[in-house]
């Protein structure tokens, strides 16, 4: 069973002094550290150097989890005064302007999210915090994620040229594009599927979603979102596009299954289903040291994983941590392609990949 990341690989990578940051970092980059987890993550931070701390703060600052830390440290989980705790502050005052930003952005779209014909869906980050993060603790938001509903998307692009906002990016796989004022602020990322249809050709289909938009649930502020097992699955697959680089992904989902905590084979039976097998097993991989007691019933309810698949989840772990230790958790190109070959619906997932990798450097060449 995958664990992530092993310590067999951290010997591989070697003993740089970033090492005892990243364990902490991950410990303490959560919404809520459970009580069980208190004393070790406590324990790993007081282990930290003045150098370690900087770089722990300078890692916070662009996953933007400051203000989580913040709160861990009014605890008592750890100690920060002077020109450390003064950065932390900014970084949280930052994340906290920016998150604002997004929340407003939201409140101009409820209409489409939570009118009498549905038409956007409210995916990720807004509506991961509002089901399962505890009251009063802010999930840092730079943008808003929203899948359009099948059939309702002429009717979402109007509304969204009423409001005032530009498209300003369309993804080169066709699963989102992304919206704007003109005079900046956060961006609406509008999902058009639910997943690349290239890499999950079975997965996000027009009738996947008629069919989902048939079982929503309502938050209280009347927006529409998946129901849980839905949202799961999303979750999980979204993890799949950085593996192991952006911890806040890494917290939402291990915040989900805490508080949301699935029927294994019923998931297991869906993914298979959907050919999402592979993604989901890659993210439990990575989720198996936050919530063990609920990813390994899922790995099991998953079944033997190949051992094509183990040989590149343990290489996947320890370029990722590697990486991130030198560079934060912008994944380079190689890691990218390395989590794709880890979770495409394989074969029919790999054959559009290479298909649209094809053209996407034939068009590059143009």
């Amino acid at each position: 069973m995958a664990r992530g990341p092993p310590a067999r690989w951290m010997r591989v990578i070697g003993n740089q002094p970033e090492l005892q940051a990243y364990h902490a970092l991950r410990g303490l980059l959560r919404p809520v550290v459970p009580p069980a987890d208190r004393d070790r993550v406590a324990t790993q931070v007081q282990r930290l150097s003045a150098d370690q701390r900087s770089w722990l703060l300078q890692r916070t600052a662009q996953e933007r989890g400051a203000g989580w830390l913040l709160e861990h440290r009014r605890q008592g989980l750890f100690q920060l005064e002077g020109p450390e705790l003064a950065a932390l502050q900014r970084a949280a005052a930052t994340e906290l302007r920016r998150t604002l930003e997004a929340d407003a952005l939201r409140r101009q779209l409820l209409p489409l999210l939570s009118g009498p014909v549905p038409q956007l869906l409210l995916l990720k980050g807004a509506a991961t915090e509002q089901r399962v993060y505890p009251p009063g603790v802010m999930r840092p938001c730079i943008d808003v994620d929203a899948l359009a509903i099948p059939g309702q998307l002429a009717a979402v692009l109007e509304a969204l040229r009423d409001l005032g906002l530009r498209c300003i990016h369309r993804d080169a796989s066709g699963r989102t594009e992304h919206y704007a004022h003109p005079a900046g602020g956060a961006t609406l990322d509008l999902h058009l599927r639910l997943a690349c249809p290239w890499r999950f050709p079975r997965y996000g289909t027009a009738q996947q979603l008629e069919a989902a938009a048939a079982r929503l649930t309502l938050l209280a502020d009347g927006s529409r979102v998946l129901c849980p097992s839905d949202a799961t699955l999303q979750l999980l697959v979204h993890l799949t596009a950085g593996l192991g680089g952006d911890l806040r992904h890494l917290a939402d989902a291990a915040q989900w299954l805490l508080v949301l905590p699935p029927d294994p084979n019923a998931l297991a039976s869906a993914a298979k289903e959907l050919g999402l097998a592979r993604a989901v097993a890659a993210s439990c991989g990575w989720l198996a040291d936050l919530e063990p007691a609920i990813t390994q019933p899922l790995l099991q309810a998953l079944g033997p994983r190949p051992l094509a698949d183990t040989i590149l989840d343990n290489l996947q772990h320890q370029q990722v941590v590697a990486h991130y230790l030198r560079h934060g958790p912008a994944l380079a190109a190689p890691l990218n392609a390395l989590s794709e070959l880890l979770t495409v619906d394989f074969p029919r997932g790999a054959l559009g990949l290479t298909a649209v990798t094809l053209a996407s450097r034939w068009h590059r060449s143009r």
